[in-house]
């Protein structure tokens, strides 16, 4: 009976055992089941959100954030070309401004040749009284033609005294050649067919010294005076229809006593066109042209000959400018330029004005130099243009990136939630 009953408790022990076992395992069933069902549900919605996230960065990258990238871009880029054109241009402008520094040096050196060969001249003039009267004459007749030999650039020296100032013997050479009928020292040497030709001082008679700068302002000034540009005939023999007359300048030097009185002029001679056809070589560029004015602003050089002569203001160029302003500036002795367009031609040129200063005289030349502004700026599109292309190619590359990247962000997203439409663990 005993036995019987612990039979049955142990069979009653197991089937309790049995079915906690098995509510055991049904509960831990539910439990996979419900955190399975909740797995599934957060990652739809991560994976949803995303695809939506990635769909509006992608869209505010074409929307807002590309072409904001865009716009930068072109803005640097016109800066840039714009900036690029102005360093070209200022570049070429101050490759203009050494142009025109050199070309007046080298004026500047001529006239400073000049003034040297006149300085020596009258230096050795200046020592008249330490050479025996008797012997004047001869003595600087023969110093002025070597002078004139060793000096091929200059036209002619001079000399002028007053009378009775140079030897006391103006008397005895009275109609002698080459003096007049004062017999005053009036000697002048000058270069005839590359020849050193004495010319008859017929001066005296033909001149007036009041009326004449070159004799005439030495000595009211007592120092060395340049002479504005004059037209003058040494072939006295012609008439004035015949005779050709050159366009020449004058260097004079006062010559003085032992008491400090101005007793006569030495000088020199120069023909400008000597300076202008060393001009009228010069050619920086192929379509440009130099020109030269005097003191008083009167045309030296220039292409159209009918204006050599005549006032700067003349000048065709000058009819669309203000000529008083120019002047002020010239006057000042400013080195300057102007951009304008020759109505002639209808060409934008650029013109540069420059002063040469001569020597210890105080006055100066006008150099005008006219560049074409297109010739000038013939490669500066090619610049910007390669410049522009740069950006162009840098642009396109930024887009390109942009929207690759973007589009990469895009599909990664799409892949994801495929994978999770797939079934695929991409928790």
């Amino acid at each position: 009976m005993n036995l019987q009953n612990e039979i049955n408790k142990d069979e009653i022990d197991k089937n309790e055992n049995g079915s906690n076992d098995a509510n055991q395992n049904i509960s831990d069933g539910n439990e996979n089941e419900t955190t399975i069902t909740s797995t599934e549900t957060v990652t739809a919605e991560t994976v949803e959100l995303e695809v939506a996230k990635s769909y509006f960065f992608v869209k505010k990258m074409a929307s807002k954030i590309l072409p904001t990238v865009l716009v930068v871009i072109v803005l640097t880029g016109v800066a840039s070309c714009y900036l690029a054109y102005n360093i070209y241009r200022d570049e070429k402008f101050s490759q203009l401004n050494q142009i025109v520094n050199v070309y007046s040096g080298d004026i500047r050196n001529v006239f400073d040749s000049y003034f040297l060969s006149g300085k020596r001249y009258s230096e050795m003039v200046q020592n008249y009284q330490a050479v025996k009267p008797e012997y004047r004459r001869r003595y600087y007749s023969n110093l002025t033609k070597l002078f004139l030999e060793h000096n091929p650039l200059i036209h002619s020296f001079w000399v002028a005294f007053d009378s009775n100032a140079f030897d006391g013997f103006d008397y005895r050479y009275s109609n002698v050649p080459p003096y007049s009928k004062t017999g005053r020292f009036w000697l002048l040497w000058h270069r005839e067919n590359d020849k050193s030709v004495v010319q008859q001082s017929t001066l005296e008679a033909e001149i007036k010294e009041s009326d004449e700068d070159f004799l005439r302002l030495p000595r009211e000034l007592k120092r060395v005076v340049i002479i504005e540009p004059y037209f003058y005939d040494y072939d006295l023999e012609y008439s004035e229809e015949e005779a050709q007359k050159v366009l020449m300048t004058s260097i004079g030097y006062p010559i003085f006593d032992e008491n400090k009185n101005v007793v006569g002029v030495a000088g020199v001679d120069i023909l400008m066109e000597e300076i202008v056809n060393s001009i009228k070589m010069q050619n920086p560029y192929e379509i440009s042209y130099i020109s030269l004015a005097s003191p008083e602003n009167n045309i030296l050089s220039h292409y159209d000959s009918l204006l050599i002569g005549k006032h700067f203001s003349k000048a065709p160029i000058f009819k669309t400018l203000n000529w008083n302003e120019i002047s002020q500036k010239i006057k000042n002795r400013e080195t300057f330029n102007i951009t304008v367009v020759d109505k002639t031609t209808d060409t934008k040129e650029i013109i540069y004005f420059t002063t040469v200063e001569l020597g210890e005289t105080g006055s100066f030349l006008t150099l005008k130099i006219v560049f074409n502004y297109n010739e000038i700026m013939i490669y500066a599109s090619d610049f910007v243009f390669d410049i522009a292309v740069y950006f162009a190619v840098g642009l396109i590359l930024v887009a390109c990136a942009i929207l690759f990247f973007s589009v990469r962000i895009y599909n990664s997203a799409l892949s994801r939630a495929n994978a999770f439409v797939d079934g695929k663990n991409i928790v």
